[in-house]
């Protein structure tokens, strides 16, 4: 058996799932170095997001989706302003809100 021995008592789907983990990092890491200085998998996801889906939406709207918290898109959105990706502008329909 080609087993290592280390790893011999583990269940086959804890393996695989360590496995799956592994494949997972390599990916983002090699992705990760291949977009533009500064840019992140996050962002990229959250362009992504919103290139293929029709908007506007609010920041509310894309926290959602990510399952993440109105503070972290907040930051997130505010780099890629930063960067000149998107811009954020006021809700026409409520003065308080903001569109992507």
């Amino acid at each position: 058996m080609n087993e290592h021995p280390e790893h011999s008592d583990q269940p086959i789907a804890v393996s695989f799932l360590n496995f799956v983990a592994l494949v997972d990092q390599l990916a983002r890491t090699r992705l990760e170095r291949r977009l533009p200085d500064g840019l992140r998998i996050s962002h990229f996801a959250v362009l992504q997001h919103l290139a293929t889906r029709p908007g506007p939406f609010g920041p509310a709207r894309i926290a959602v989706a990510f399952q993440v918290s109105k503070g972290a898109i907040t930051n997130t959105l505010k780099r890629l302003e930063d960067r000149g990706l998107v811009a954020i502008v006021p809700d026409p329909d409520d003065g308080r809100a903001k569109n992507v």
